[in-house]
């Protein structure tokens, strides 16, 4: 993906975080986490920054791009912007911080407000999933 353009951005002050999201396919009827390598993906299927309804879902490896996800905390400002219009920014804030198991899809699920929701492994054998869930707050 390197060469071409990110669908978008995303930022997280609190961990540091400011990196590019590329689409993450469905191959086989299942999302590709080999394609994401150790970048962000946005669930083809889910909303976006230039939608008015339901979830926009990014996954990242614990190893990549979201690392140090389990270190943020209910409050906490995430923004997502997207590419090339990037004055279309939208703020998140942090409102459920949980853990669920892979066959959990409710986290995929369109809500009726505007949400976000980041996906990555955890575990002591990477064998469930964090979720950070996120309200639409600017």
């Amino acid at each position: 993906h390197a060469q071409d353009d990110p669908h978008g951005w995303l930022f997280v002050g609190d961990l540091w975080l400011s990196t590019r999201v590329d689409p993450l396919p469905i191959r086989d009827g299942v999302y590709d986490m080999f394609a994401v390598g150790e970048g962000v993906g946005w669930l083809e299927g889910t909303a976006w920054v230039d939608d008015d309804w339901a979830r926009i879902v990014l996954a990242s490896h614990n190893y990549g791009a979201f690392s140090r996800l389990h270190e943020l905390e209910v409050g906490a400002w995430i923004y997502v912007a997207d590419y090339p219009h990037t004055l279309l920014v939208e703020g998140y804030r942090v409102t459920l911080i949980t853990t669920t198991t892979p066959d959990d899809v409710a986290w995929l699920q369109p809500t009726e407000n505007e949400t976000l929701t980041l996906i990555t492994c955890t575990g002591a054998h990477d064998e469930l999933r964090l979720i950070v869930h996120a309200e639409r707050a600017w």
